[in-house]
């Protein structure tokens, strides 16, 4: 059993083996490698200025945000301190009992599950399938007696797209069913809009989006949940007032003329993943999987302890994400972000010197 932690969390690994080493890459974090938009630096002292007043109570810059840039009409979005707190509301909101939970995942869905007093059934993707979600009678019969079905678009720590006609069909099949769908990284996809469920406009589905990881912005803390107007409404009704601070509200206001930057970062993004993977695809002793984010999934073979890889890139200097705590990975996987260029050239060079 591994004590579960968050990416970022380099201390403990570094007490485990002993190692004192300067300044650590950490590719166990998926943020846009970019950094935030330049409008953001830009007018930050103008954003300072802000600090002494209230936000609005219902974070409208953030609703004028998903208004502006993706035409979603403001009565179907809710806004909060990041996506992950309206996720732990939606319990509440939408009186879930029991949860089917498509797995490996993020860690929260499960832990907000439980705090929730919720029974949790598995549906567990599996290797063989390259961790595609398949939609057989066993994961059939466990949507049957959930109250929700949760899971990610893209998946972390996968990286892997729904077939989106496919999980369609199932809503519609189900409509007595809640279906939850994070979409964190979606942005990072070149067909966002066709593959994201945030445009469709159905009944039983409520997306998370998160603001944080595509803008570089995971210290401000932005995200929202989407949905109809009726659903956006229950969690409308038990959020806190002032959920979204000044500045965070302000700066969301700055990203709806931020295209460039998207394009920019989707450019490098794909440049990178197409580079890393063929790189990475022939380095004896891994096995990469390919991805639909900003992230790779990968597995040791070079001994039967992760800790021996993990030991090695530390002592040069760079981290990845240890996954034998996510559920369904109990074997030597591995998660890296895609960074700069030459920092990936760096993880590639010591894992195929291996």
């Amino acid at each position: 059993m591994y004590r579960y932690i968050h990416g970022g969390e380099i201390q403990p690994y570094l007490e485990q083996f002993s190692i004192d080493v300067g300044k650590i890459v950490d590719f166990s974090v998926n943020i846009n490698p970019l950094g935030a938009p330049d409008i953001v630096a830009n007018n930050w002292l103008k954003l300072f200025k802000d600090v002494e007043k209230y936000p609005t109570s219902t974070a409208c810059g953030v609703l004028d945000f998903y208004n502006r840039r993706f035409g979603i009409d403001k009565e179907n979005v809710v806004a909060a301190n990041g996506s992950i707190e309206l996720f732990y509301l939606a319990y509440k909101a939408l009186n879930i009992k029991k949860v089917a939970i498509v797995e490996p995942s993020f860690y929260d869905y499960k832990r907000a599950s439980e705090i929730n007093g919720c029974r949790i059934f598995s549906i567990v993707l599996k290797e063989k399938n390259n961790f595609e979600f398949v939609l057989d009678r066993e994961s059939l019969g466990i949507i049957e007696k959930s109250d929700a079905v949760i899971f990610a678009n893209p998946n972390n720590p996968t990286g892997k797209m729904v077939n989106k006609e496919r999980i369609l069909e199932l809503i519609k099949r189900y409509k007595d069913k809640w279906f939850l769908i994070d979409e964190a990284f979606i942005q990072f996809s070149n067909e966002f809009k066709d593959k994201s469920f945030m445009f469709c406009g159905l009944d039983n589905v409520v997306i998370f989006h998160s603001l944080t990881k595509f803008y570089a912005l995971a210290g401000l803390r932005i995200g929202a949940a989407i949905g109809k107007k009726e659903v956006i409404d229950r969690f409308k009704d038990i959020i806190h007032p002032w959920c979204v601070n000044r500045v965070a509200e302000n700066v969301t206001r700055l990203l709806i003329n931020c295209k460039d930057y998207e394009k920019k970062s989707l450019d490098f993004i794909n440049t990178e993943k197409k580079r890393i993977y063929e790189c990475l695809k022939g380095c004896n002793g891994i096995k990469l999987f390919k991805t639909d984010a900003n992230f790779f999934l990968a597995k040791w073979f070079g001994s039967d302890n992760l800790d021996d890889l993990l030991k090695y890139l530390l002592e040069k200097g760079m981290f990845v994400r240890d996954c034998r705590n996510f559920y369904g990975l109990s074997g030597n996987f591995f998660r890296f972000a895609i960074l700069k260029k030459y920092q990936n050239s760096k993880l590639i060079d010591a894992l195929c010197e291996l």
